[in-house]
């Protein structure tokens, strides 16, 4: 009888552990269910942010050819360019993470302010050459910009100088950069036309550059730019 109750102690024992082992085992297996489920689930939701982001960046490329098609029959088109950068930085307002979207903001805000220079409008160009560089200090392309265009704020003696008879529009605008908006005037002497580039001089002085079909005929730094065409006895 003692041997019975013994044995079947010994039976009750084993058992107990058996079930210790499988509850073990089974709360392993649910934990790692658990995991597999959770890490499912996140990428699940990096899918759809990706996709979003996907979609979102197709629409920006919808407004880069609509920009691309403006820039095919006026490559100076600011409007469009300037809907093309405002679509991408729309962009990274959302997705500031985005190294693609960046670069191309960046590429974009050089490009723009390139286009304020070359329609003379040197101090706005300045802003953008200055962000630019703040942002990324070590562009050099950036820092290269905006050291051209501040040395193109005025006109010197010295450059005026180097000016000369027969250059065209084309190599003037090269040498000392395009007239500020509203600083081109047509002078007639002697009833003949000249077509008269102004530029802020040093020590609030004018330089003057004025153009005959198409070529350089006269530099000067009068006291003031002319106020409209003016026929100059």
């Amino acid at each position: 009888m003692t041997r019975w109750v013994a044995n079947e102690a010994a039976v009750q024992q084993s058992r107990r552990a058996a079930f210790a082992r499988e509850r073990v085992a089974c709360r392993a297996a649910l934990a790692t269910m658990l995991l597999v489920l959770l890490t499912a689930s996140a990428s699940c939701r990096r899918g759809s942010q990706t996709s979003d982001e996907q979609v979102e960046w197709l629409a920006v490329l919808d407004v880069k050819r609509a920009y691309q098609a403006s820039a095919a029959g006026n490559p100076e088109s600011l409007a469009a360019k300037q809907a093309y950068a405002d679509a991408v930085a729309d962009f990274l307002e959302r997705h500031p993470s985005n190294a693609r979207a960046r670069q191309v903001y960046a590429e974009l805000e050089l490009e723009f302010a390139r286009g304020l220079e070359r329609s003379g409008r040197i101090d706005e160009a300045i802003q953008y050459y200055q962000n630019a560089v703040l942002r990324d200090p070590d562009d050099d392309s950036a820092r290269s910009d905006l050291a051209r265009a501040l040395s193109l704020r005025f006109v010197g003696r010295d450059a005026l100088a180097a000016i000369v008879r027969g250059m065209t529009r084309e190599e003037v605008a090269a040498r000392i950069g395009a007239p500020r908006p509203g600083w081109r005037r047509t002078l007639i002497r002697r009833g003949r036309e000249s077509d008269c580039w102004y530029y802020r001089g040093e020590n609030n002085a004018v330089a003057a550059v004025c153009f005959r079909e198409g070529r350089v005929v006269a530099t000067d730094y009068p006291q003031s730019v002319p106020v409209a065409t003016v026929d100059v006895k």
